[in-house]
């Protein structure tokens, strides 16, 4: 929760909690707010933990990769 958080003070007066439900009631504009810069589309973490199986393959190749350039190096 440290990365979602600033040191920037709060105004209470105009801070409106979105907790229960959206605060403008008639249309929802999502999740936004001073983050959305540093926010991505994508995460490579992400991808690998949903796709094991091909995540586990892709490691296994570039292993085996390695290891075929490090026999090959040694029997020069």
């Amino acid at each position: 929760m440290k990365g979602q958080q600033t040191g920037e003070p709060v105004d209470l007066e105009l801070w409106r909690d979105n907790l229960e439900e959206p605060i403008d009631a008639s249309e929802d504009h999502g999740a936004h707010g001073i983050f959305d810069q540093r926010a991505h589309d994508r995460s490579p973490q992400l991808w690998a933990a949903t796709h094991k199986p091909s995540t586990a393959s892709l490691a296994g190749l570039a292993a085996a990769a390695l290891g075929v350039r490090a026999l090959a190096r040694h029997r020069r």
